[in-house]
């Protein structure tokens, strides 16, 4: 089972796992286009106006992440 904590977007956990989400995404992008990540801004993921998740396992792994709005 996973637990989700939130943390600020900007916060080093949440910024490795947008990365290493890009990069997988830029491997599989269609050949001949390129993949332009865009980190979220901070100010759409902080309460009121959202809120960002890590997905943590029972290991203590962060094994995902995502935001709501």
């Amino acid at each position: 089972m996973v637990s989700l904590v939130p943390l600020d977007v900007t916060d080093p956990r949440a910024q490795a796992l947008l990365t290493a989400y890009f990069a997988m995404r830029a491997e599989t992008f269609p050949t001949g286009q390129v993949y332009r990540p865009v980190f979220p801004e901070a100010s759409v993921f902080t309460p009121p106006a959202g809120v960002f998740f890590v997905a943590v396992d029972d290991d203590g792994r962060d094994v995902g992440c995502g935001g709501i709005r």
